[in-house]
């Protein structure tokens, strides 16, 4: 059997000096579980409303860039109007010939990044919510003896640690990427400063996370 685990490290000792060690080892655990888990559906939770507001705010854009890749209405009958005003006046000129509408490159890119990040934000809630739906029967009591129970819970353990939550994240980068394509192709100097922002974001949060993993390891070689 691999070693139980409480954590990411610690293990379960001294059992030779208790009545009944599976007993107590599954006590151990639980509470262990118990605490993990409430943290866990406290970053889920906060996750859903972040993905809530954030698909809520790329609603409203992507409501406004789909329009570029179609045809503006009012164009083709302001052209039509002009047309006959001037046969009205007795012109001879021929009808605007009708060309095939072919959107921008810049708001199709934009419309893909855009759409894109909606749909994994969105996809992102249901998964959050399949997540606390699993991390319930993660801690549910199955009716089995102390060491079997034991057994299921390591098996759980060591698949939910497997689980990575990236979605939003990379949700918000492609929001990004659209939004700064759209004032690229608008203005350079806004394009510049709002570049700038979003780049001293984005190196604050690669930053974090990789002083995040080097804490990780040094506790890890200090342990060993």
């Amino acid at each position: 059997m691999s070693t139980l685990e409480l954590g990411a490290t610690k293990n379960i000792e001294n059992m030779s000096s208790v009545r009944d060690p599976w007993t107590e080892c599954l006590k151990s655990v639980r509470t262990y579980d118990d605490e993990k888990c409430k943290g866990w559906r406290e970053d889920i939770d906060t996750l859903l409303v972040f993905a809530g507001l954030f698909s809520a705010t790329v609603t409203a854009f992507a409501t406004e860039s789909y329009q570029w890749l179609q045809q503006d209405k009012n164009s083709a009958i302001f052209a039509q109007l002009v047309y006959i005003s001037e046969r009205l006046n007795g012109s001879t000129s021929p009808a605007p010939a009708v060309s095939a509408f072919t959107p921008a490159p810049a708001s199709i890119r934009i419309n893909v990044f855009w759409f894109l990040s909606l749909t994994i934000s969105l996809a992102t809630v249901l998964v959050g919510i399949l997540c606390k739906q699993w991390l319930r029967e993660y801690q549910k009591d199955a009716s089995v003896g102390h060491h079997l129970a034991l057994e299921l819970r390591q098996m759980r353990y060591e698949s939910l640690k497997k689980w990575a939550f990236r979605e939003s994240s990379l949700a918000l980068v492609l929001f990004f990427a659209g939004m700064l394509d759209l004032l690229w192709s608008l203005n350079p100097v806004v394009a510049g400063l709002v570049t700038a922002v979003v780049g001293l974001s984005m190196f604050i949060v690669v930053a974090t996370s990789g002083l995040t993993i080097m804490l990780y390891f040094d506790e890890a070689k200090t342990k060993r």
